[in-house]
């Protein structure tokens, strides 16, 4: 194993030590923000970028966070887990991605506390840059979402 090779999988190591489980090969291009109080799941070859904007993983106390293998997220990616998101192998996320299973606050009422959708990324998906995505949303296997869409609960198409 070269230097280089070593020294990247060291920092993957890491800086994914929050998660409850990474699998083989994690590649990290640049240092992302992970914060996990619930559950953390990464699969085999996942790849991230946090350069030259930072990304963020975030989980919730008693949220699940499930990335499947050989999926690679773009920079400036922030990804709030409350509840439940699942993001199918062999995915592509573009850069600038907002992904939230929960609105983080209930309109006229500042002490309710909002009631998170589980959000569904399915095997093979592949999602543009700046592509917001509302909680609730299921994405089917193969679909495909240009740049600068918003997806919010209704089943996208193929």
């Amino acid at each position: 194993m070269a230097l280089r090779d070593w020294l990247e999988a060291r920092d993957a190591e890491r800086w994914l030590r929050l998660c409850d489980s990474v699998g083989e090969g994690p590649r990290l291009y640049g240092r992302p923000s992970v914060r996990n109080e619930g559950r953390l799941e990464i699969g085999a070859k996942f790849q991230l970028s946090s350069t030259p904007i930072q990304s963020h993983l975030a989980v919730w106390p008693g949220a699940h966070l499930i990335i499947g293998d050989d999926v690679i997220i773009g920079h400036g990616a922030a990804i709030a887990c409350i509840s439940q998101v699942t993001i199918g192998g062999g995915s592509r996320i573009g850069a600038f991605l907002v992904l939230a299973d929960s609105d983080f606050h209930v309109a006229g009422d500042r002490n309710a506390q909002p009631v998170p959708h589980p959000i569904v990324i399915g095997r093979g998906v592949n999602i543009g840059a700046r592509v917001n995505i509302l909680p609730g949303s299921v994405l089917p296997d193969g679909a495909v979402v240009p740049p600068g869409a918003t997806i919010r609960r209704a089943r996208a198409r193929k």
